[in-house]
């Protein structure tokens, strides 16, 4: 699982410091946005950066004044944002030539200097962290796959067949909650479409419920997701708003504990859509092994369980950490950060981590088998 924003703001700062690399590095910065005093008949103006503004400061004619853009505000908080706001100011022009998406904090401290007409246009430079974020991320991904789990603690909902045996061996070990185990399931809510179209069929996805109806070759697809119908009476309500769609609520349950199914017909008959629901049965839960053990009377009336439940560690282990900086400067060594590149875009900057820089990352991950095997998943 990826690291959050924050966690990754965090190791990109970490690795900075491990790889000594300042916030002034110009191997590590680019430039960011170039502005300048379009206003003709302005006597002087500057343009200043500190670490959380953008101040431009006109003096003579019609659009004198100063300009205080704050980092911090939502409305300026990214270089293409910082640029579109300039630009919409009386006398001054901007453009964007890095990440849009890129931090506005991350622009170089500038002390006020000549931006008056463009031949004295000014290019802002930022501090680069995509090649870090891209090497961070991608080691993450290589240690993960080598010890066959997530680190990163994150939610699950996974379903089993229990196949005669009485426990569940979950994906992901080091558990911190279980917070369902259902062996039973009871119907939800019924779908039913009456409209016009020739054919027309209901499923049920990991994350949505989909309507889809034809007429010659025209489908109609659509795709109403847990995440904004949360239970089932919201998700009835939705599909009740479609055309030629009905639905009615059975039992009010999360709409996340609807069961997946494949695509069922809904033309002029009602579907039953089930839902997970929590057993009287007693479980024991082995939290860091990730291994639920249930009654020994479950499997002989059910064959099937779903398992909701967090895991993971909230920081990466120190050990792990180590290897994953480690990591990180082998890559960003292989080739240096321009070499290294396979592809690059300007604007909305896209970078693809050159072959050589993988190789040298997971050819350190080969030495790495002893810290590896303290983590690795463990199947009995």
């Amino acid at each position: 699982m990826a690291f959050s924003t924050a966690q990754l703001e965090t190791m990109v700062e970490k690795v900075k410091r491990y790889m000594r690399i300042g916030d002034d590095d110009e191997q590590f910065l680019q430039d960011g946005l170039a502005c300048f005093c379009s206003a003709s008949d302005a006597d002087s103006a500057t343009v200043q950066v500190t670490d959380t503004t953008w101040v431009g400061v006109i003096t003579g004619g019609g659009s004198a004044g100063t300009t205080t853009k704050t980092f911090a505000n939502a409305s300026d908080d990214t270089l293409g944002e910082l640029a579109s706001t300039i630009n919409a100011v009386s006398g001054w022009t901007a453009n964007l030539v890095g990440n849009s998406d890129a931090d506005s904090t991350l622009l170089v401290r500038l002390a006020a200097t000549n931006a008056l007409a463009q031949d004295n246009e000014l290019t802002l430079r930022f501090e680069n962290e995509a090649i870090l974020e891209l090497l961070i991320t991608n080691g993450l991904k290589m240690i993960e796959t080598a010890i066959c789990r997530d680190l990163i603690t994150t939610s699950y909902t996974e379903e089993y067949f229990l196949n005669g045996d009485n426990q569940i061996i979950l994906e992901n070990p080091k558990v911190t909650a279980v917070t369902q185990v259902a062996y039973e399931q009871e119907d939800g809510l019924t779908v039913e479409y009456t409209g016009s179209d020739e054919s027309a069929r209901v499923e049920v996805t990991d994350a949505a419920v989909k309507t889809i109806s034809r007429t010659g070759a025209t489908t109609t697809t659509t795709t109403s997701t847990f995440a904004s119908n949360v239970t089932t009476t919201a998700m009835a309500s939705t599909i009740n708003g479609l055309s030629g769609w009905s639905a009615s609520v059975v039992n009010a349950r999360p709409a996340g504990f609807l069961m997946r199914r494949g695509a069922r017909n809904a033309k002029g008959t009602s579907v039953t859509l089930e839902v997970w629901d929590d057993s009287d049965s007693e479980y024991e839960v082995d939290y860091d092994a990730g291994i639920i053990l249930l009654d020994h009377r479950t499997q002989a009336e059910n064959g099937k369980a779903y398992v909701a439940y967090d895991a993971g560690y909230t920081d990466i282990p120190a050990d792990l950490e180590q290897v994953l900086l480690e990591m990180v400067k082998a890559g960003f060594d292989a080739s240096g950060i321009g070499a290294g590149l396979k592809s690059e875009r300007l604007g909305d900057y896209a970078y693809t981590v050159a072959d050589n820089q993988d190789s040298e990352m997971a050819s350190f991950l080969d030495t790495q088998a002893p810290i590896l095997a303290r983590y690795a998943r463990w199947q009995p």
